[in-house]
């Protein structure tokens, strides 16, 4: 059981009364922040006699050691956000963020601290902002050095401004205080309103607290969280309280989705799963308008297709690639979809204009199509503690085409912001990520679909030995899956001498320096197929000496290659392996007057993470093997990762091939 922190009688009175300290502020007696020379009305500069002292908030010695033996350099000392949901529609916060910084590396890592703030829907006050010294001494910070910078996103326009305040006078022990009081105008934000805590996070956390208070004609919010040590109570009808104490830091590995693993606190206004579809249908359908330029495109688009997979490719290869992606997501842009036909004349869009541009053009071209909100980051159903629109960042669309006779319906699934994949291998970022489809007959959410190899590899080679000692190669390697995606993107946006230069690169990446290449070219870059292919042809001189050939060793280097990408250093949670599959067949033709006695090591390794096996068959001169290695997508629980990356390094060391040679 950990131990609660008890603050000095000053600090109880002031953070842990529950009511929000300060009252409103008028406009008059702020003053107004600047962004970009200009002031602005979104955040205020008003501060009041500050509250905290170091004396009140200092560490005692013994949880000082304690965390320098952990070598913890940084820590927030207090959050506390009490938030008060207003009658009128207005949401209140006011968030206070005590942080300690034991070294001076912390200093220069964490002597600025910021906050988020919506310029459409928020106004945000700094109600104190000053560092605390261990000589007791303290620092105000000065106004004008608080930036205000908007949301960099790459291709995203939003009212989103960041809020950084540099403290100052920072030494070794010191501390800083930020406190932010915002004003969020809910009523004029069409989905329900909600918020996600995260108590434990990446450096410890001392005490974290939320308060939640309601008018009486505000209907009780929900609440929900998975984290065992985090207490929460209603004190009264119309206040809820949690808090925790001397939470440690959240143990982090390279690859895995801390949103699906840090314990969270949800607290959201009491809606149903149906409910939350419902309002999203309503602002999905405000885009579907009758306008004949789409009736116009969806002809012109599907002329001549056959079949209801050729409409969908059709249609999805047009939203894909002609209407770009760019997201103006002002005021409630960021959730309404634009009208289709302006989307369709403006070719450009963000994830929900160009999911309802395809949903409409799909549903006139005769298609069951829907929009399907997801997420980026999420993969954990069980995560989704209550219904609530926080947990989705993104939109996709799914297709039910019609399955063979007698067959049930088959689901196809499409990114529409993702232009180098087939409509039939789903993004990468949204495979097995959580799913509310927005559709009359949802109860809740469920997971996209993910396929059982997301990285597939195919590469035939044929090695001419030549009578000079000459090794003469022709190598076709065809990418598909994500794979497939993942090389259009290095490729598509690249002019032809670029393109060149990168896959020059590329195929030295996996050859020895000697080898010489004579041409090298990709198939299939420009089109939204489900392979492309990159054909090379090389050689390499003196590779053999043709009197004393009595053996011969080549390495799978491309198998090797792509099984190392999947080695984890997770340590402490489950790795999400997305699943590869590797298939070589490798030809050797021998010069005359030779022939293979030994094809070398026939393979058969079986495991619970996937399968190696190599065959060969020997005609004369000639000698094919065939490699296959498929590891199919899975989890690997954190017990069983030596064993995992023990199987990748078998796979490795098994790429060599070795064959013996005997003169006729």
């Amino acid at each position: 059981m950990r131990r609660n922190l008890s603050l000095a009688p000053m600090v109880a009175g002031a953070l842990l009364s529950g009511t929000l300290p300060g009252g409103d502020v008028a406009a008059e007696d702020a003053l107004r922040l600047t962004s970009g020379g200009q002031p602005v009305d979104f955040a205020l500069w008003s501060p009041r006699p500050p509250r905290l002292t170091f004396q009140d908030l200092a560490l005692s010695e013994a949880r000082r050691s304690a965390l320098e033996s952990e070598n913890v350099d940084y820590a927030t000392r207090l959050f506390r956000s009490e938030i008060h949901l207003r009658a009128d529609g207005e949401v209140e916060e006011t968030k206070t963020v005590v942080r300690i910084l034991l070294s001076q590396a912390a200093i220069r890592r964490h002597g600025d601290d910021s906050t988020w703030v919506d310029a459409y829907s928020d106004t945000a006050t700094i109600r104190e902002a000053y560092s605390l010294l261990p000589s007791g001494e303290r620092i105000d910070v000065e106004p004008a050095t608080i930036q205000l910078t908007p949301d960099d996103e790459d291709r995203i326009f939003s009212d989103d401004f960041r809020m950084t305040v540099p403290f100052a006078g920072l030494v070794p022990g010191a501390m800083t205080v930020l406190v932010v009081h915002t004003r969020h105008r809910s009523q004029d934000f069409p989905l329900p309103w909600s918020r996600i805590f995260w108590p434990q996070v990446t450096h410890p956390n001392e005490r974290f607290e939320v308060v939640v208070t309601w008018d009486a004609e505000v209907t009780p919010p929900k609440w929900r969280s998975d984290m065992p040590d985090l207490t929460c109570g209603e004190e009264d009808p119309r206040r809820l309280a949690c808090s925790a104490s001397e939470i440690p830091a959240f143990k982090t590995d390279p690859e895995i989705l801390y949103r699906d693993t840090m314990p969270t606190l949800v607290i959201a206004e009491a809606v149903t799963w149906p409910e939350l579809v419902r309002r999203e249908t309503e602002l999905f359908n405000r885009a579907l308008e009758d306008h004949p330029a789409l009736d116009q495109t969806v002809a012109r688009l599907t002329e001549g297709a056959a079949t209801a997979e050729d409409r969908l490719a059709r249609i999805h290869a047009f939203v894909a690639q002609e209407v770009r992606y760019l997201g103006l997501e002002h005021g409630l842009g960021g959730v309404v979809p634009r009208p289709t036909h302006l989307t369709l004349s403006r070719r450009f869009g963000d994830c929900k204009d160009k999911t309802a541009l395809f949903v409409d053009l799909a549903r006139r071209a005769g298609l069951k199509a829907f929009p399907v909100i997801t997420s980026t980051r999420r993969e954990n159903v069980e995560k989704l503690l209550l219904p609530a629109p926080s947990y989705f960042n993104h939109m996709v669309a799914c297709v039910r085409l019609p399955g063979a006779v007698g067959g049930p319906a088959r689901e196809v699934c499409v990114d529409l912001t993702d232009p180098y994949s087939a409509y039939s291998v789903p993004y990468h970022p949204v495979q097995g990520a959580i799913r509310l489809d927005i559709a009359p007959e949802t109860r809740g959410p469920g997971q996209l679909p993910a396929a059982d190899y997301g990285w597939v590899l195919t590469v035939e080679s044929t090695h001419n030995l030549t009578p000079e000692g000459t090794l003469e190669t022709e190598k076709a390697r065809t990418f598909a899956g994500m794979n497939a995606a993942w090389l259009r993107t290095r490729l598509q946006s690249r002019n032809p001498k670029e393109r060149q230069e990168w896959l020059t690169e590329d195929f030295r990446d996996i050859s020895n320096d000697d080898v010489e290449l004579i041409s090298v070219e990709a198939e299939g870059v420009e089109r939204l197929t489900k392979e492309v292919t990159i054909q090379s042809t090389s050689i390499l001189r003196e590779s053999f000496d043709p009197e004393k050939l009595s053996s011969f060793s080549d390495w799978e280097a491309d198998m090797s290659n792509e099984a190392r990408t999947f080695r984890t250093g997770n340590r402490n949670h489950p790795y999400q392996f997305p699943g590869l599959r590797y298939q070589g067949v490798t030809r050797y033709a021998l010069p005359a007057g030779h022939r293979v006695v030994h094809g070398g090591a026939r393979i058969d390794f079986d495991s619970a993470f996937g399968r190696l096996t190599r065959a060969h068959r020997i005609d004369g001169r000639t000698l094919e093997i065939t490699t296959e290695l498929t590891m199919p997508r899975q989890e690997i629980p954190t017990e069983a990762i030596p064993r995992f990356n023990s199987f990748i390094d078998h796979v490795t060391d098994h790429s060599k091939i070795t064959f013996d040679i005997a003169k006729e």
